[in-house]
C-alpha cells in the first residue's frame, strides 16, 4: 500500500464517525486529505504491525478519528508543549485582552490522542513523543 493511502476509505469514515462531527461538513477533496493526514500522523507516531490487504477495523477507525480531529483543528496536528491542544490563540495588547480556544481532541503532551493509541493497542504502539504536522 501506498504511504499516501489512507488506512480507512472516505465510505469507511462515514460509517465510524458520527453524524454531528466536523467530519460531514468537509468537502470530499479535504476528507480525503484528512485520512491522508491521519495515517501520516499514525505512521509517524506508532510502530503498527499487520497486513495492509487486510487492515483491522480499529485502524481504520483510529484514521477516521484522527481525519475528523485534523478538519475541527483547521487542518493541522499540533503538538507541543507550550500550546498543549490550542486551537486558536488570540493577543490583544490595547485595554488586554486574551482568547484561546481548545482542541476537544487533544489532551495531554506524550499521548494527545489517546483513544486512538487505545483502538490501536494489538496493532501498534505510540513510539513517537512528540510531532507537527500542518497542511
Amino acid at each position: 500500500m501506498n504511504i499516501n493511502t489512507p488506512y480507512a476509505s472516505i465510505a469507511e469514515a462515514d460509517l465510524s464517525l458520527g453524524a454531528e462531527t466536523p467530519w460531514f461538513s468537509a468537502s470530499e477533496d479535504e476528507q480525503q486529505r484528512a485520512l491522508e493526514m491521519g495515517r501520516a500522523y499514525i505512521d509517524s507516531k506508532y510502530t503498527c504491525v499487520f497486513d495492509e490487504t487486510d487492515i483491522p477495523d480499529a485502524v481504520k477507525i483510529a484514521n477516521a478519528e484522527l481525519a475528523n480531529s485534523y478538519i475541527e483543528s483547521s487542518s493541522t496536528f499540533v503538538v507541543n508543549l507550550n500550546n498543549i491542544g490550542v486551537k486558536k490563540k488570540k493577543v490583544v495588547a490595547g485595554s488586554v485582552e486574551s482568547e484561546k480556544e481548545f482542541d476537544p481532541y487533544v489532551s495531554n503532551p506524550v499521548d494527545p490522542y489517546p483513544h486512538v493509541t487505545l483502538m490501536l493497542t494489538g496493532h501498534c504502539i505510540l513510539t513517537a513523543t512528540s510531532f507537527q504536522l500542518t497542511r
